[in-house]
């Protein structure tokens, strides 16, 4: 398969602090996806543990991106950083502890070509431990109108940003991530 058979580009933004327990089974959680063509965009926000050192063994494919003066801005503006170096169609976004199911990208993109009025696909997902075994469920709301987008956001849990895909064009319509919001 390739983007010439009508496959949308796809950037995956992966902000990083501190994330060196994980990065490596996120990084292969991307790495594994059954789609033809990802670009793998992380984002290390100021981390002062090995989380640079590992990007750097997958560099490329992975392409690193650093906030001025290697500074600590946060998941919002790390998010930012991230789109606004991306020159893809659809955007993907993955949490450095997380990890994506292999045919992720490939299901939510088949949602995207199927009804192209949509914006944002969302997935369920699993709580899982540190042997990555499932513990239970994470289910988004169980709205399922693709009309809606404005009640979506208003009243709907879509889970964690790792479960969320967006077309670029939606997040020129809505605007960058708050980057005043912090955990």
């Amino acid at each position: 398969m390739s983007l010439d058979e009508g496959w949308p580009s796809v950037t995956a933004i992966i902000p990083c602090y501190n994330a060196e327990k994980y990065l490596e089974k996120s990084l292969k959680s991307v790495f594994d996806q059954d789609y033809p063509h990802i670009e793998i965009v992380a984002v290390d926000d100021g981390s002062s543990d090995l989380t640079a050192d590992i990007l750097l063994q997958h560099s490329p494919p992975v392409r690193i991106l650093r906030h001025p003066n290697g500074e600590n801005r946060g998941q919002g503006a790390s998010l930012n950083l991230g789109v606004h170096c991306s020159d893809s169609e659809l955007i993907a976004f993955l949490d450095a502890d997380d990890l994506w199911y292999q045919k992720k990208i490939k299901k939510q993109v088949q949602v995207f070509q199927r009804h192209p009025e949509v914006g944002l696909v969302y997935t369920n997902g699993y709580y899982i431990n540190e042997q990555d075994l499932p513990l239970h469920p994470l289910k988004s709301s169980d709205f399922n109108e693709i009309n809606q987008t404005g009640r979506i956001l208003l009243c709907c849990y879509t889970g964690p940003p790792s479960a969320i895909m967006v077309r670029s064009s939606t997040l020129d319509q809505v605007g960058e991530f708050r980057s005043d919001l912090w955990l």
